[in-house]
């Protein structure tokens, strides 16, 4: 089994980037499980969401046709997850869920990646900050081949 582990911290200077966490297995696995966990998942600072959303609404949607739901007084964080093995891109999580975990191997994928053979040699997962409403988000990934 090999365990790797990434931790970081997040900031508005990484919102709208992409992040490649690489790592190295050292043997071929039958299996490879991932866990991504962020905190925290949304701004609930009602002064702070009202000048990001009337920021947006006179940016992106004059027509005021911007929010969903009624009564909504947070904004959410978002990361999105892809994964390259050592032959190419194996699939993405583009999920909301601040808690989120994987699988993969060669006869069966999690929604969003393809079933692949769990390979020695170089992988990369990607973060893709697709929206950071707070000041910072604090990023655990777990990648455990076995």
């Amino acid at each position: 089994m090999e365990n790797i582990r990434f931790d970081l911290t997040l900031t508005q200077k990484d919102n709208c980037t992409h992040i490649n966490l690489p790592f190295v297995l050292k043997r071929d696995h039958r299996e490879l499980r991932v866990s991504c966990r962020y905190s925290p998942k949304c701004l609930d600072d009602k002064a702070r969401v009202a000048d990001l959303v009337d920021r947006c609404r006179k940016k992106y949607a004059p027509s005021n046709d911007f929010l969903c739901g009624e009564g909504k007084n947070t904004l959410n964080n978002l990361l999105s997850y892809s994964i390259d093995s050592p032959t190419g891109p194996i699939g993405s999580a583009h999920r909301h869920p601040k808690e989120q975990d994987f699988s993969i191997s060669e006869e069966f994928a999690d929604g969003g990646f393809l079933p692949t053979a769990i390979t020695a040699g170089q992988w990369t997962l990607t973060v893709s900050v697709d929206c950071i409403v707070t000041d910072s988000i604090d990023l655990t990934v777990e990648v455990v081949a076995q």
